[in-house]
């Protein structure tokens, strides 16, 4: 199976890159080195952001992968999401229906012009209120370098793929975040009660000032009431954003 995968690959100008779960513990470390190592990448950097500064088109091949089923939902929910658009994943296991299924599948999606895009765009990241919350709050930090977007879950989110369609590029899922995001602080400005709130995210996110000191500063605030509304203008921006996604 191994040998015919990479045949393959070498048949369809594709980098494989292959893991033996059998050789790493079933920990997210271990798997991690394990790619790294695969690269032959001493580099700091995670290995994903070096596969995606590269743009090479390649296939992750991980070998009797029933062996990491500890880190399965870690997998699925975490780990998939984050693959840049040039690397597709796949799953191999010991029984022979199974690795002829990986294979076949294989071959369907390199016949496939953009295969990794689109085997990407099908899944749909389904995350918990609380994993939803904090990749909110990592969209409204890194909102001026949407670049650091890349890996955020909710590229893959239903309230995402709704606006944008299924088929969209990381480019254009990045651009439909921001908006959605934005949009949702804006509309507290319809509430008089709210207006303060959507003054605070302004200062802090969108047109930021070089610290919080200095953005509590210039909204005329203590910082500690500063913070208090910054806390409460998250909280609110993020529940309009969580209601659009189980509504979705």
């Amino acid at each position: 199976m191994l040998q015919e995968f990479n045949a393959l690959c070498e048949q369809e100008q594709v980098k494989a890159i292959n893991i033996d779960a059998r050789n790493i513990d079933p920990s997210p470390d271990s798997f991690t080195i394990a790619l790294r190592q695969s690269l032959d990448d001493s580099a700091e950097n995670s290995p994903l952001e070096a596969l995606a500064t590269s743009g090479e088109r390649c296939v992750i091949h991980v070998d009797t992968s029933e062996k990491l089923a500890p880190l399965d939902g870690g997998l699925r929910e975490t780990f998939l999401p984050q693959l840049p658009e040039n690397v597709l994943m796949v799953m191999a296991g010991r029984e022979p229906l199974m690795a002829w299924l990986d294979l076949m599948g294989a071959r369907e999606l390199f016949q496939r012009e953009d295969y990794s895009s689109a085997s990407r765009a099908s899944a749909t990241v389904v995350l918990s209120e609380s994993d939803f919350a904090t990749a909110v709050q990592a969209v409204l930090r890194t909102f001026i370098r949407p670049e650091a977007l890349r890996n955020n879950p909710l590229l893959n989110s239903r309230l995402v793929i709704e606006q944008c369609g299924v088929n969209a590029n990381a480019g254009r899922r990045i651009e439909t975040l921001l908006s959605l995001t934005q949009n949702a602080a804006e509309s507290l400005q319809s509430s008089p009660r709210e207006t303060k709130f959507y003054r605070v995210l302004h200062r802090t996110y969108f047109n930021p000032a070089e610290s919080q000191e200095l953005a509590a500063e210039a909204l005329h605030l203590s910082f500690s009431t500063y913070r208090r509304y910054l806390k409460s203008a998250i909280m609110r921006v993020t529940e309009m954003l969580w209601d659009k996604e189980i509504s979705a």
